[in-house]
C-alpha cells in the first residue's frame, strides 16, 4: 500500500508555528470559494474524484469532478464509489472500540487473551492499543513480495510466517506503518464476535451509521460504480498523464484497507462517530487521544493542532491510499467540521495538510473561516 504519512515526530510547537497568512474577510459565498479550490486542483491534473464539506449534520458543499473511467468516458458522480484504502482502519478501530465499550475487549490486554496459539513473544507483549497505533513492532506485510496479488491461502501463510519472525522493535515505543496490525485487529474481532469480519463490520458499524453504499471489496463479485484508479506517468514529451494503476487485489487488505464507498457514506460514518451512535463520547475521545510516546499518533488517526489565521484548530486526520486512489478524512471536532476527499488519481499533495498546503488544507481553511466562534486551544 502506497502511503504518505503525517510527520509524527514533529514537535507540537513546530506545527503550531506553521501559520497561514491571515486572510481578508471572504468576499464570495463559501460554496463559490470551495468550488474555486477544487477547480484549480483539477485544472492542473492534481485531482479527479469527489469532495465533500460538512458542518454538523449538513453537507454544505459536495462536488464530483473528472473521470471515473477514462477508457469508457464515465464521469465521477456523487454516487461513485471509491476504495477507502486505509480509511478502513478508522472503521476497524471504531469496531474494536465498540467492543471495548461493551466489555468484550480490553485495549491493554495481550493478544494472547484473544488469539491463542500465536508466538508468545508476540501475543504476550503486543496489545490491541499497539495494533491500533501501529506500534506493535511486528514485521510489516508490505515487505512480503507478492502479498497483495497472491491468493488468499498464500497470504494467510505469509501472515503466519511474519508472526513467527522476531519483533522489529519493543511494542509501544515506535510508530511503524504496518497493515498487519489491522489485519490482526480484524482477527480479534472475529474471535470475540464469532462472526466473519465483514459481517461484524456490516452489523456493528455500517448499518448502525446508515452507510448504504459501502461494503468490503471481495474477489468473488463485481463492485458496482467503483472508480478506476490512475497513476501519474510522464510521456516522451515530458507531459504528465495518467495510466490505470497496476493490478492490485484490494480485497487482500481486509480490515486494513478493503472498504469501498461514497463520500456521503463516509460523512455518515463521521457523523455517527461524532454523535455517539457507534459508542459513547468517552470512547470517541479515547480514539482521538494522541499517545505521548508516539507524537501525534492516536488510535488509527493522527491528531494535531494547526493555525488558520488567528485560530488554532485541532484536526483529526485519517489518510488512505492504494495505487492511484488517494483519500483523506479530515475532522475538526471543536468546529464540527468535516472535509472528505476521495480521489482516483494519485494526488501528490493531498496528505500535506499539516504543512499548510494541499487540497484538503485549502478546503478546511475556507470552511473554518465561516465558523463565527474562534477555535478553542488544542489540547
Amino acid at each position: 500500500m502506497r502511503f504518505l504519512l503525517l510527520a509524527a515526530a514533529l514537535a507540537p510547537a513546530q506545527l503550531a508555528s506553521q501559520s497561514a497568512a491571515p486572510a481578508s474577510p471572504p468576499a464570495a459565498p463559501l460554496s463559490s470559494r470551495l468550488e474555486a479550490v477544487v477547480a484549480a486542483h483539477h485544472a492542473r491534473g492534481a485531482f479527479d474524484g469527489v469532495v465533500l464539506v460538512g458542518r454538523g449534520d449538513q453537507i454544505v458543499y459536495q462536488r464530483a469532478i473528472g473521470m471515473a473511467d477514462r477508457s469508457w468516458n464515465v464521469a465521477n458522480t456523487t454516487e461513485t464509489r471509491f476504495p477507502w484504502a486505509s480509511i478502513t482502519k478508522q472503521a476497524t478501530s471504531a469496531l474494536v472500540l465498540q467492543l471495548v465499550g461493551e466489555g468484550k475487549l480490553s485495549l491493554d490486554a495481550p493478544l494472547s487473551t484473544y488469539l491463542p496459539g500465536l508466538r508468545a513473544g508476540h501475543a504476550g507483549r503486543v496489545t490491541l492499543r499497539h495494533l491500533l497505533t501501529n506500534s506493535s513492532g511486528l514485521p510489516n506485510t508490505e515487505a512480503l513480495p507478492g502479498y497483495y496479488i497472491e491468493a488468499d491461502s498464500a497470504r494467510q501463510a505469509m501472515i503466519t510466517q511474519a508472526l513467527a519472525a522476531d519483533l522489529a522493535s519493543e511494542p509501544g515505543t515506535k510508530f511503524v506503518y504496518n497493515n498487519l496490525d489491522f489485519l490482526l485487529a480484524g482477527r480479534v474481532v472475529e474471535a470475540v464476535t464469532g462472526q466473519p469480519f465483514e459481517a461484524a463490520m456490516r452489523s456493528r458499524i455500517l448499518d448502525r451509521a446508515g452507510l448504504r453504499a459501502t461494503s468490503m471489496i471481495r474477489d468473488d463479485r463485481v463492485e458496482p460504480r467503483l472508480a478506476q484508479g490512475y497513476v501519474g506517468v510522464t510521456g516522451a514529451d515530458s507531459a504528465r498523464g495518467f495510466a490505470p494503476q497496476p493490478p492490485t487485489r484490494i480485497a487482500s487488505y481486509g480490515a486494513a484497507g478493503a472498504l469501498a464507498g461514497t463520500a456521503e457514506d463516509l460523512f455518515r460514518f463521521d457523523r455517527a462517530l461524532l454523535g455517539g451512535r457507534l459508542f459513547p463520547a468517552a470512547m470517541r475521545d479515547t480514539m482521538f487521544r494522541a499517545e505521548p510516546a508516539l507524537g501525534f499518533v492516536a488510535l488509527s488517526v493522527w491528531r494535531y493542532p494547526l493555525v488558520f489565521g488567528d485560530r488554532r484548530v485541532t484536526l483529526v486526520e485519517r489518510q488512505g491510499a492504494i495505487g492511484g486512489y488517494a483519500n483523506l478524512n479530515l475532522i475538526a471536532p471543536e468546529q464540527d467540521l468535516v472535509v472528505i476527499v476521495l480521489s482516483n488519481v494519485d494526488t501528490a499533495d493531498l496528505f500535506m495538510t499539516y504543512g499548510n498546503r494541499g487540497l484538503a488544507y485549502e478546503l478546511m481553511r475556507e470552511a473554518q473561516a465561516e465558523v463565527s466562534v474562534p477555535a478553542t486551544a488544542a489540547r
